[in-house]
């Protein structure tokens, strides 16, 4: 998985107390958060939140940045 991608994904949250799931958008399946539901669990879909950065070092032993995009920094190399 390219670390862009990882970056890039929703975030899903489970909050033990007010025992809820928070989901972002296209976090999870309709069908998915339908079966959850049906299970009991409170879900709450929520704005985007975070903001990570990361940086890999491949099996080439290049490095590989990636900014989240829900953030304001971008990736650079030298």
């Amino acid at each position: 998985m390219h670390s862009g991608t990882a970056v890039s994904a929703p975030r899903i949250h489970h909050q033990w107390l007010r025992d809820q799931l928070r989901v972002q958008p296209m976090g999870l399946k309709a069908l998915t958060l339908a079966e959850l539901q049906r299970q009991g669990h409170r879900i709450k879909q929520t704005k985007p939140w975070g903001n990570v950065n990361s940086i890999v070092v491949t099996p080439d032993a290049t490095l590989e940045g990636a900014a989240d995009p829900r953030g304001e920094s971008s990736p650079r190399g030298l």
